[in-house]
């Protein structure tokens, strides 16, 4: 958000790139998080379902 704040007529080419460098990094993280929870998720379920039996 920082960095969208920052962008102006005259630097936008640059904080384009910049920015492209941060999603770059930014989306393999959360879909590995992702990928983490639902597989926690899978998991308190089996432990929730064996509780109430």
């Amino acid at each position: 958000m920082a960095l969208m704040a920052e962008t102006n007529l005259l630097n936008r080419k640059a904080k384009a790139e910049e920015m492209e460098t941060l999603l770059d990094k930014y989306i393999p993280a959360v879909e590995a998080m992702r990928t983490k929870l639902k597989k926690y998720d899978r998991v308190y379920k089996e432990l929730s379902d064996e509780n109430t039996a």
